[in-house]
Formats: structure tokens, C-alpha cells, sequence
């Protein structure tokens, strides 16, 4: 999975991102997916330099803006312990 080729369009977290088999990937930093579905959001993060894995799943409104949500709460928590990006 962690075979991955460049992503043309940067979006947070993702600075230098790659895609490879299902992950998201930023090299030398952190890797995982988000996801969403009728009533849901899930947010999984795998962080290179701690050892730290994060996931989130949380229920929503069903709103296509709260596809980034479980993302949002993942990285409020990481940066709560201390997990810079």
C-alpha cells in the first residue's frame, strides 16, 4: 500500500501529497484516509515520527459539508497531544 505516486493538487493536511493502494500519504510524515457516507464521517491517521495512530468516526448530519469533519476532530485531538504535523 505504500507504493504511491504524486498528487497533483495539495489540500491540508496534506502538503506534498501522494496516493498509493488506498492511502493518502505525505512522505516522512503521516499517512491514512478520510471517508463519509450517509450519516457518517471516518478519519484514520497513521503518524510516521511518534508511532501514534489516530481514527475518528463520528455521526453527521448526512450535509455534504460535513464530509471533513471526523478529520477536523482527528487533528484537534493530535494536536491536543502534541502530534505536529
Amino acid at each position: 500500500m505504500s507504493n504511491n505516486v504524486q498528487v497533483e493538487h495539495a489540500f491540508l493536511p496534506w502538503r506534498n501529497p501522494h496516493y498509493g493502494n488506498g492511502l493518502m500519504i505525505e512522505p516522512d510524515s503521516h499517512y491514512g484516509h478520510n471517508g463519509n457516507g450517509p450519516g457518517y464521517a471516518a478519519s484514520c491517521m497513521h503518524f510516521i515520527h511518534t508511532g501514534i495512530t489516530g481514527c475518528v468516526i463520528q455521526q453527521t448530519s448526512g450535509d455534504e459539508q460535513d464530509s471533513d469533519l471526523a478529520l477536523t476532530t482527528l487533528l484537534a485531538i493530535m494536536a491536543d497531544l502534541g502530534v505536529a504535523l
